[in-house]
């Protein structure tokens, strides 16, 4: 069981405790003995969203039969701490093939820091300090609560370039939708837009890609 002091328990009573420990929460409802339905309130007050279920292999092969059902609209299912579970077989279209990759290689933050990026995205180094900011963000908002996004900021602080941004203490939101230029083969550019959306219940993020010939741009996540 988790340990806590009565000083935490007034701060949470009075509204005071920011982005409380799921087992916290936990701990409240047991000890309440609340049902199954006061539960849900008590995290949608405190967290803006019910308790996390991650998802199950059966979500995760019913969300590969929805991506592959649908081969003119690439996509790609991470994570809340960008490792990638699912992805467009045909198509992975902002990555390199995913499958090419070694497991614990499969994550979009870092591979954006790899070579094969800066050969694919015009613009990528230009990202970086966002890219940071928003693995710092979420970091902060998990309060390291969260095992995957503890390690990907292990990892990214061993990354020179990375750990230079993170010591500036930036923070960006995700967002929404994003256009970025991309480099093809024969060293042609062409523009392709991300739309990212979060299933905090679950702890997955779907985002899906279209090429479009409009100019880049980014719309941030209110």
């Amino acid at each position: 069981m988790l340990c806590v002091g009565d000083r935490h328990y007034r701060d949470f009573e009075r509204g005071r405790l920011r982005h409380p420990d799921p087992a916290f929460l936990d701990q409240v409802a047991e000890t309440m003995a609340m049902s199954v339905a006061e539960r849900e309130v008590l995290y949608y007050l405190a967290c803006g969203h019910g308790p996390v279920q991650r998802a199950t292999r059966t979500d995760l092969a019913a969300m590969q039969q929805w991506i592959d059902a649908a081969p003119d609209q690439p996509a790609l299912v991470t994570d809340l701490a960008w490792n990638l579970l699912l992805w467009s077989r045909d198509e992975p279209l902002m990555l390199q093939d995913p499958e090419s990759l070694p497991v614990e290689s499969r994550n979009a933050i870092l591979w954006m820091f790899s070579e094969a990026a800066k050969q694919r995205f015009v613009d990528v180094e230009q990202e970086y300090p966002v890219l940071v900011g928003r693995v710092r963000t979420a970091y902060l908002s998990a309060q390291g609560t969260d095992p995957a996004l503890n390690h990907l900021v292990e990892r990214l602080l061993l990354i020179p370039e990375a750990a230079r941004w993170w010591r500036e203490g930036e923070l960006h939101a995700e967002p929404v939708i994003q256009t970025r230029r991309l480099r093809g083969p024969d060293g042609s550019v062409r523009h392709v837009r991300s739309i990212s959306t979060t299933i905090p219940h679950q702890g997955l993020r779907l985002i899906a890609f279209t090429p479009v010939s409009a100019p880049p741009i980014i719309v941030a996540q209110r």
